[in-house]
Formats: C-alpha cells, structure tokens, sequence
C-alpha cells in the first residue's frame, strides 16, 4: 500500500506528516472526522478517545466521531484505516498494539510504517494488577504466595494477545516464578466485567478502569 493514514498513537511524539496531499485540496475539515479505536467500548482506550474528541471537536469547530473497531489484537481497526483514503478523515486510536503486532505477526495487512503517518502521543497510561475483593490475598506478596502454593489454578484476565497487559502479565510470571493461567480478551472493559461478576480471580488492568471500579469494593488494587 502507497497510502499514509493518519494515526493517533500512544506511543510515540511526532508531527504529522506533509504526505497527504488531500488535505490541501479542500478547507479542512469539511466534513467529520473519525476516530478509530482497536479496542471496545468502556476500556481506557475508548475512554481516551472520547476524552479528546470533544475539545478536538471544539477546536475545530467539526464533528469528530468515535467508531469502536475491536479484534484480531488491534489489527481490524489498523487494516480498516490503512484502507481508507489518506485524506485526515479517519484517524486510528491505538494504545500499543500498533507497534508490538509489527513484530508479534509473521505478516499483516498493512504496513505499519508505510501506511500510517503518526501525530501525536495523547496519554500516558500506568498499568495495575487487581483481584477480587473477596481473593485471600489482599496484596501482591500474598497474591505470589498463594499462586505458589495453587499451581495451574487462578487466572489473570489480559485485554488481548499480545497486548501490553500480556506482556505485563507474562513478564509478573517470569519474575516471580508463579504458574497463573492468561484469559484473552477483546479489551480490559470485558475482562473486568468478568472480574466484578467473580468469574476470573485476578486481572491486569489499566489505571482509568481500574481504580474506578475497584471503588466499588467489588476488587482491589495489588500493584
């Protein structure tokens, strides 16, 4: 692919390029603009997206709209962009996905370098790992202690294969020597939806979903 769409990434603080060309060719914006989002509704990313896209709206004085694109790891929302014309319109929102599936999968259907040009680092976004309110271990010390001594038997919800949160997850279990069994989901609004209803017993999660349901006393915070 010859065409460079825009992308909103975390990772990374670049201008946006000069090679879409379309741009010139009309007042911009003339029209809505979309915000592509590879993770569902109610996750952080999700969140940071609708977060920027009032005051982008305002500025510009356009609508911005927020399309949810979840599946495949990020890659159904990248692959959709890299397709659509490189004018400024449609816009991807992607935490880290964009850059670790570059090496995670042997082939994609984009290039995520040709086809992407990249503007702006909008958040910066901790991780946190938290458990059930009613787990026995109420910390991270007795959280390993426990794992050690129930082998093959509690799991850790991760917003996706591959994620950050995986990578998270896998690097905790090589650290500290536990066995803890990795649940895939299509984001961390559906693997903490899990964990508040009791059906996964610890979760990686993110520091805009996290805390705020563990308000509700329903699981707490261990790193």
């Amino acid at each position: 692919m010859k065409s460079r769409s825009a992308c909103l990434l975390f990772a990374a603080i670049v201008v946006l390029s000069s090679s879409i060309p379309a741009l010139h060719a009309e007042d911009y914006p003339a029209r809505p603009i979309k915000l592509v989002v590879d993770a569902p509704a109610g996750g952080t990313t999700d969140t940071i997206a609708r977060f920027i896209a009032e005051p982008m709206a305002a500025a510009l004085k356009n609508p911005v709209l927020v399309e949810n694109r979840p599946g495949a790891g990020g890659n159904l929302a990248a692959a959709a962009v890299a397709k659509s014309p490189p004018d400024g319109y449609t816009l991807l929102v992607s935490f880290s996905s964009h850059t670790i599936n570059a090496t995670l999968y042997p082939t994609l259907p984009y290039d995520p370098v040709a086809d992407f040009t990249p503007i702006t680092m909008v958040a910066r976004v901790p991780s946190l790992l938290v458990g059930r309110a009613n787990l026995s271990a109420k910390d991270l010390k007795a959280l390993i202690e426990l794992a050690k001594a129930k082998p093959h038997t509690l799991t850790i919800g991760i917003g996706g294969i591959g994620s950050s949160l995986h990578l998270a997850g896998e690097k905790f279990k090589l650290m500290t020597g536990v066995d803890l069994l990795n649940v895939p989901y299509k984001g961390t609004a559906p693997a903490l939806s899990d964990l508040l209803g009791a059906r996964s017993i610890s979760c990686s999660s993110v520091w805009l979903q996290g805390p705020s349901k563990c308000a509700q006393a329903s699981c707490a915070p261990m790193a």
